[in-house]
């Protein structure tokens, strides 16, 4: 009888995957799925050039295999870093620490490791070759069959320069920023270009992302588009009530320039003159280098009394704050396809988004839910007082929205999609 062994999938990505982002979310889905439903043997790889391990005299150095020890040990640094008094820092650990719990649990036939630089020195060309050499004897160890970048520009680089010195298949997997904002970063776009020109195949998770792939890789037949899908069951029930007045709109982001942050407090300040009773919720946290201009804005607008920022919270939780608002509003100025979307449209919530990235194979305007050009503030206020109207049936735009997710973005659809691409690959090679 023939055993027919597993494939071996590497996943490679410069993400932490415990940490929140539609990337990491995104990875951890399909990890999971094709480990699950086709058998896969798939390894996470994330590569930290930023970060170093000491020397190992046995060898295999740079290489960190995770585990239950190595997450339980991160927890107690996590804790054992708070200060007492310090109640916001410790809602963030807590969080952090139910997230790396939750992908454990779902992540447990997927097998993560850590590479990094061990040499020493400054110099990040070396630390880069240290996670190069880490990799190439990871991936001879575990055998890959091939491999697949999260991340064109970043990842994309070192995966496929290291699968052709393998001789295996590689993928890039576009994912958003890389094709949007690094293009115009003259240290990445090399590596860009010269992944999207030398994967064996590459993906994207958005028309437009597709468009721009083959324009850059001047690859006009090349790649596909594989739209992000959702899982229920990774989502807990219930709500998370809130004490604050009606009707209540919420996003939910890491919030940044790029996530349309003024244009959603502008036209939020608008809808104040119709609705001054409105709250503003936003689910998540502002990244560090933002947090100043964040505040500046707040005050520019004067909705230091009207908006919530919840801080981090797991992204098992996202339904239950998601269930509490009145509006959802997705104000990207450019995106790929977001999570975040496809989480309210689960939670059955009425939508107003900006048309960025996949959004538009999202939703169908006016039928799942409301749609916008973005950076349009006046636009979007307006998308709102429609969706608030008395006038306008909302709960049937959320009702539409989620039959939608439930049927068109289901998990078996974009595995299908992926594990077709895999043989193709393997069969080309």
């Amino acid at each position: 009888m023939n055993i027919i062994s597993p494939l071996r999938i590497a996943f490679t990505t410069c993400d932490d995957i415990f940490d929140a982002g539609g990337v990491s979310t995104s990875i951890t889905r399909i990890a999971s799925g094709l480990s699950t439903n086709y058998n896969a043997q798939v390894d996470i790889l994330m590569l930290h050039s930023n970060q170093h391990a000491e020397f190992n005299p046995r060898g295999r150095n740079g290489i960190i295999k995770l585990n239950a020890c190595t997450l339980n040990l991160r927890n107690h640094i996590y804790m054992a870093a708070l200060k007492p008094d310090a109640k916001p820092r410790e809602a963030e650990a807590h969080s952090a620490i139910s997230r790396w719990k939750h992908i454990d649990q779902i992540l447990h036939n997927v097998t993560m490791y850590k590479l990094v630089s061990w040499t020493g020195g400054s110099s990040a060309a070396q630390h880069w070759v240290d996670v190069h050499y880490a990799l190439l004897e990871l991936a001879r160890e575990r055998r890959y069959d091939l491999m697949q970048a999260f991340y064109a520009s970043i990842t994309g680089f070192p995966t496929v320069y290291t699968a052709l010195e393998l001789n295996i298949p590689s993928i890039v997997s576009i994912r958003g920023n890389d094709i949007i904002r690094d293009v115009f970063q003259s240290e990445r776009f090399p590596h860009l270009k010269w992944a999207l020109e030398n994967a064996t195949q590459f993906t994207a998770v958005s028309q437009e992302g597709l468009q721009r792939a083959r324009i850059i890789s001047a690859c006009p037949n090349k790649g596909s588009v594989i739209l992000n899908s959702i899982r229920p069951e990774d989502y807990s029930e219930g709500t998370q009530e809130f004490e604050v007045s009606r009707p209540i709109i919420g996003s939910l982001a890491v919030f940044k320039s790029k996530k349309g942050i003024e244009v959603l407090l502008c036209a939020f300040s608008m809808l104040l003159h119709q609705y001054p009773t409105a709250h503003l919720l936003l689910v998540g946290f502002v990244i560090p280098g933002e947090q100043n201009s964040f505040e500046t804005l707040v005050t520019k607008y004067n909705l230091s009394d009207r908006v919530t920022l919840t801080g981090r919270i797991p992204r098992h939780d996202a339904l239950r704050y998601i269930r509490t608002v009145d509006i959802f509003a997705f104000t990207s100025l450019h995106d790929g396809c977001p999570n975040t979307v496809l989480e309210a449209m689960l939670a059955g919530i009425p939508i107003v988004a900006t048309r960025a990235g996949a959004v538009p194979q999202l939703i169908e305007h006016d039928k799942h839910g409301l749609l916008v050009h973005p950076g349009s503030a006046t636009e979007l206020c307006e998308a709102m007082l429609r969706m608030l109207d008395t006038n306008t049936d909302r709960q049937q735009y959320g009702k539409q929205a989620r039959q939608r997710v439930l049927s068109e973005f289901a998990p078996h659809r974009e595995l299908e999609a992926y594990w077709k691409i895999y043989q193709e690959c393997l069969s080309s090679n």
